[in-house]
């Protein structure tokens, strides 16, 4: 941190404003079951913003120390869902895990569900994911 200081016979600055207070993006969704749908809401964003979903699905291959590492790269994510924010900033998802005879798009787990908008807004929450019931 920095101490201010005066210089006697300068004039003051003007102060810099801040940024101006806002709404955090949020996102909420839950748990949900492959093959079924959950309706995922994301609020906060800019009006008429588009929303889209993915999901972390693990970490890639990294190098440390000139060696090519598992686990010490970048997230891996896929995109799950899209919507347009209204003219509120609320967006709704209608997220569907798709289940085909080699598999579900989702493993049964817990993944980090992110919201990016188009401008900017992210969001971040839990998905939980179960087998079918």
């Amino acid at each position: 941190a920095s101490t201010p200081i005066n210089i006697h016979g300068a004039e003051r600055p003007d102060p810099v404003a801040g940024p101006v207070p806002g709404v955090a993006p949020s996102l909420i969704a839950g748990a949900i079951a492959q093959g079924s749908q959950l309706d995922v809401w994301a609020a906060g964003f800019n009006p008429l913003e588009r929303v889209t979903l993915t999901v972390v699905t693990g970490v890639g291959e990294g190098i440390r120390a000139g060696k090519v590492v598992p686990g010490a790269g970048d997230a891996k994510r896929k995109p799950i869902g899209q919507a347009i924010a209204n003219d509120k900033g609320v967006a709704l998802v209608d997220l569907k895990i798709q289940c085909a005879e080699n598999g579900c798009a989702l493993n049964p787990g817990a993944y980090t569900l992110e919201a990016y908008g188009s401008e900017g807004s992210v969001a971040t929450t839990a998905l939980i994911v179960t087998e079918p019931k």
